[in-house]
């Protein structure tokens, strides 16, 4: 599979999600891990989340506040910069 195709499967696989009125993408990633996770790439938000769990959704509501804080956070950065800085680490 060549870079193109693979992020055209990703594209077809972003979703969106609204809170207080912000529109924040993210992809679902399935992955052999212990524990779900939720990371920013650029301003895309990524699950991480376990092979055998159904409910993605649980977490995203769970962890709503954080999602929230860190999708404006890097906002601020990306709108200051144009883009976001390989330095910023959340």
């Amino acid at each position: 599979m060549n870079l193109q195709t693979k992020s055209y499967k990703q594209l077809r696989n972003i979703n969106s999600i609204e809170i207080e009125g912000n529109t924040i993408r993210f992809v679902i990633r399935r992955r052999n891990v212990k524990y779900p996770r939720l990371e920013f790439s650029e301003n895309i938000l990524n699950l991480v989340i376990p092979k055998n769990k159904k409910n993605w959704r649980e977490l995203i509501e769970l962890k709503k506040n954080w999602i929230l804080s860190k999708y404006k956070e890097l906002k601020k950065i990306i709108d200051e910069n144009g883009h976001l800085s390989k330095e910023f680490i959340l």
